[in-house]
């Protein structure tokens, strides 16, 4: 195990580390019915969040397609969120994606 390894090894745990702490504030800091919205339109955002990584458009183009995108999914099955929560919602989002890649 050569020296690169050993520091992959110690982000990737690291990393983990933080995802956890991240996770555990989550569960912590939002109220329930948030939280059951966020469980509800995980996987939409993370759908949107993964296509829209793979177009050649500007960080901010990503994000406004985002909020588009997961806000009108939301609305078209009858409930409302606020932008802080369709954010949330991408943020969240590209944290997973970002950890499907590795």
């Amino acid at each position: 195990m050569g020296f690169m390894d050993i520091v992959k090894n110690f982000w990737s745990a690291i990393k983990g580390q933080l995802l956890a702490s991240f996770n555990s504030f989550i569960q912590a800091a939002i109220p329930p019915a948030k939280q059951i919205l966020i469980a509800e339109f995980k996987d939409i955002s993370v759908a949107v969040v993964k296509e829209l990584s793979l177009q050649n458009l500007t960080s901010d183009a990503k994000r406004a397609e985002a909020i588009k995108r997961i806000t009108d999914a939301i609305v078209s099955n009858g409930k409302e969120a606020s932008g802080s929560l369709v954010r949330l919602l991408i943020e969240l989002a590209y944290s997973q994606v970002q950890q499907l890649k590795q």
